[in-house]
This record gives structure tokens, sequence and C-alpha cells, in this order.
């Protein structure tokens, strides 16, 4: 990272499937839409009734996608900002001076709302630059929103963004 530094992350264990994982206490799903449906089937058997699931993604539909594919999970809401860039040996650079989570749920129940508390005084009590909404949809909507310019005009003219702020 130009901003935090160097930091090289190991893995405990890598797994195949959520079989291999047993029931977690949070799960982060941070893949491509067109992948959410298969990788919540991978996943189904390391969630259960206790567990939160957290979609780290683009787009305004994940959260409400895997609400109705894990009814009996809680299911908060995230998105990240952050500029990064991958690497040929398959490392990723984080890119400028900021990188952050931001966490809420769009269901305002309490059980939903305590869940999206808790994980984000977790992820604070270790550094990670978190930020709570009390209105994520919000926050999604916005973040579509500049996803949409900045990846039309990125597109079309073959740059990057940084081009962009140039």
């Amino acid at each position: 990272s130009q901003f935090y530094g160097e930091q090289v992350c190991h893995p405990e264990i890598i797994a195949e499937t959520g079989e291999e994982l047993g029931i977690q206490d949070y799960v982060f799903v941070c893949v491509k839409n067109y992948s959410l449906d298969q990788i919540a089937e991978t996943l189904r058997p390391c969630v259960d009734s206790h567990t939160v699931i957290v979609p780290v993604m683009n787009g305004v539909e994940p959260g409400s996608r895997l609400r109705a594919l894990f009814q009996d999970a809680v299911v908060c809401d995230g998105l990240v900002y952050t500029v990064s860039a991958a690497n040929p040996d398959y490392s990723v650079t984080q890119i400028g001076p900021y990188t952050y989570l931001y966490l809420g749920s769009q269901i305002q129940d309490e059980r939903h709302r305590n869940a999206a508390e808790q994980l984000f005084q977790l992820l604070q009590s270790v550094g990670f630059d978190v930020r709570l909404s009390d209105d994520i949809q919000s926050e999604i909507w916005q973040k579509y929103i500049l996803n949409c310019a900045f990846n039309t005009v990125t597109a079309r003219y073959l740059v990057t963004s940084g081009d962009i702020r140039k």
C-alpha cells in the first residue's frame, strides 16, 4: 500500500467449500455480481442463524440477494472505497491515501442493527478504517452512481481513474 505500507497476509486455511470451514461467525462476500449465486451455494454449509454475512461488492442488490438466499442468517450491507491494482505476481497494491469500509443494514430491526454495530466495533478494534452508517442504502447508491460515471469514462477512453484526476 502506498499509504499503509507493505502487509503480507497468510490465511490460516484455504478452503474450496464451506463444509471445510465449519460454521462461521462472519462471512465477507467479495466476488463479482455474476458469481454471487454460485459462491452462496458454496458457502451455505458454513452459515447458520448466528452467522453475519457481509457482501462487500459493487452494485445495489447483493445484500437483498443474499438475504433471499440466507433467510435465517443476518445479512448486513457493506461497501469499500479503495483504489488498487493487481500485480503480475497476484498481489494487490493499494494506491492513494485511503481505503475504508462502510457497514450498515438495510434491515432496521434490532438483530441486524446489533450485528452491524458489533462487527463495526470488532473491525475498529483491530485498526480497520470502518464507518458505521445509519443509512447504508444511501451509501450504496452513492457509490453505484460514482461507479457508473467512472466506469463509463475509463472504459470509453481507456484511462485509469488516476488519468481522470490528472
